[in-house]
């Protein structure tokens, strides 16, 4: 199964929820590719990143994700959006692309923005157990396998 997790720039909480369930998925043996990615354009990226590190000196890390584009929705079978704004956008600007795909709101606001925090690790877990989609994965893994 491949998942894909989207956030406004693809540095913080999308990066964070990729991490989180890339471990979830090595420790529990399920097959799931996961990727993160932005709807902002890299210049955007690149100048909120230039911000931010100048506050946390941590964002380092975050580099290797993308912009949300077409070929990325070609990819994924399951779509989380990480609030209702970006499912929003994601459905007016991906219409066409997104007909077969699935789509689930994590609803993670920006209150928590520390990368990597136990504070976002501990709401990313509470949204998978909330919406049910720790029974999605290994349903779908059975499914497959």
């Amino acid at each position: 199964m491949n998942v894909l997790i989207v956030c406004k720039f693809g540095l913080v909480r999308s990066v964070t929820a990729e991490f989180f369930l890339e471990r979830y998925a090595k420790k529990n043996n399920l097959y799931i590719n996961v990727k993160a990615a932005g709807l902002l354009s890299p210049k955007i990226k690149k100048d909120y990143l230039e911000n931010i590190v100048y506050y946390t000196n941590k964002l380092c890390f975050f580099m290797k994700n993308r912009e949300l584009n077409k070929e990325i929705i070609e990819w994924t079978n399951l779509i989380l959006p990480v609030t209702k704004d970006i499912e929003q956008k994601i459905k007016e600007n991906y219409k066409k692309d997104i007909k077969n795909k699935k789509i689930i709101c994590l609803d993670i606001h920006w209150k928590f923005l520390i990368p990597y925090s136990s504070k976002l690790i501990n709401k990313i877990d509470e949204k998978f157990k909330e919406l049910n989609l720790y029974q999605f994965f290994q349903e779908q893994h059975d499914a497959f396998f």
